[in-house]
């Protein structure tokens, strides 16, 4: 009969993982987690300036490895513990060092952290008072424009005012140039208006003086030829009473004693010429001034010229001839004057009851 089954024997090396490579193992493994962690760090953290989160690392230690039981071993049956490692103080001494290197890894991190913070602060404030200049620059240069804008738009209103007050000007000058021209020319209108009236009233004064005159002279002329063709009537019957009487004296002078005609006035005459001087001083005055309302008065007539009359009358003092002895260098005046003596007709007897029967009167306009 086979014995009972008994437990193997397990070597050493099957129970505890290798002594030499342990320690050494996880002391590199840790570096590499530190040295990851702290490159993950750096990346993550660079130039950020929000509190960096919290880093965990984990240790790890070679594990005894356990060897698998024996064949033919019952499953109930209890294993036999593994023998503790001899090198428990290696492990711990590498534990040890690889927690000082840890620490030392994150105390080198923190202060790199602290760093990158007082590097990130510090730039935070290079840019916040970049941006703050910035700023108050932009705020500046806004001010200026808006500045500028204003005063552009102050421009443009004075410009705008001053090309509306131009245009004012220009539109008040305009009305003003044709309110005067209106003026002018209302002032030409009425003036030539006016001068059109007064050159038709003046033509129309003109021919009617003139209308006048020729009536006047054709009445004139009518009447001088009514007056010639009486004056020769008259005349001839003054010739004819002249001679009447003129026989009459010649008869009665034949029939005187004397038989001397009494026209010298010789001593035995009965005539009258020897009781006639001549006419008075003031006759002549008489004579003008009885003829005078008959003369029609020349407004035309310059100066006072003097025209001479050589009248001749009847014993009765009929005009039976008048003839012009001087002239007055004025040929209406002279014929006024003849005229006149026509209408008169017939002279005054002078204060002693007697007529000459020839004299020379003068007459002037303005007498």
């Amino acid at each position: 009969m086979s014995s009972p089954l008994q437990p193997l024997a397990t070597p050493r090396e099957a129970l505890h993982p290798p002594t030499a490579d342990s320690p050494r193992t996880g002391w590199v493994m840790s570096l590499l987690a530190h040295a990851l962690l702290v490159l993950a760090l750096t990346l993550g953290v660079q130039w950020h300036t929000a509190d960096p989160e919290g880093v965990s690392a984990e240790l790890w230690s070679a594990v005894p490895q356990i060897a698998a039981a024996p064949l033919g071993q019952a499953d109930g049956q209890p294993q036999p513990q593994p023998t503790p490692p001899q090198d428990t103080a290696a492990q711990e001494q590498a534990q040890q060092q690889a927690q000082a290197a840890a620490e030392q890894a994150a105390a080198q991190q923190a202060a790199q952290q602290a760093a990158q913070q007082k590097a990130a602060r510090a730039a935070q404030a290079a840019a916040e008072k970049a941006a703050e200049k910035a700023a108050e620059k932009a705020a500046a240069e806004k001010a200026q424009a808006e500045r500028e804008a204003e005063l552009a738009r102050e421009r443009d209103q004075r410009a705008w005012e001053k090309r509306q007050q131009a245009e004012r000007d220009a539109r008040e000058k305009e009305k003003a140039a044709q309110a005067k021209a209106a003026e002018e020319k209302a002032a030409k209108d009425k003036a030539a208006r006016e001068a059109q009236a007064a050159k038709e009233k003046a033509d129309k004064a003109a021919k009617d003086k003139a209308a006048k005159e020729q009536a006047a002279k054709e009445q004139a002329a009518k009447e001088q030829a009514a007056k010639e063709k009486a004056d020769k009537a008259r005349q001839a019957k003054l010739a004819e009473a002249a001679r009447q009487d003129q026989l009459r004296r010649m008869a009665a002078q034949l029939g005187s004693p004397t038989g001397v005609a009494g026209a010298n006035g010789a001593q035995g005459s009965t005539g009258t010429a020897q009781r006639t001087s001549g006419p008075s001083a003031n006759y002549a005055g008489r004579i003008v001034a009885y003829v005078r309302p008959k003369i029609v008065s020349l407004d035309s007539i310059d100066g006072n010229p003097r025209a001479v009359v050589e009248v001749r009358c009847a014993p009765d003092g009929t005009i039976i001839g008048r003839r012009l002895t001087h002239s007055s260098g004025n040929r209406d005046w002279d014929e006024t004057v003849l005229r006149a003596i026509d209408r008169t007709g017939k002279l005054p007897r002078d204060v002693d009851g007697t007529i000459p029967p020839t004299m020379e009167i003068g007459f002037t306009p303005k007498d």
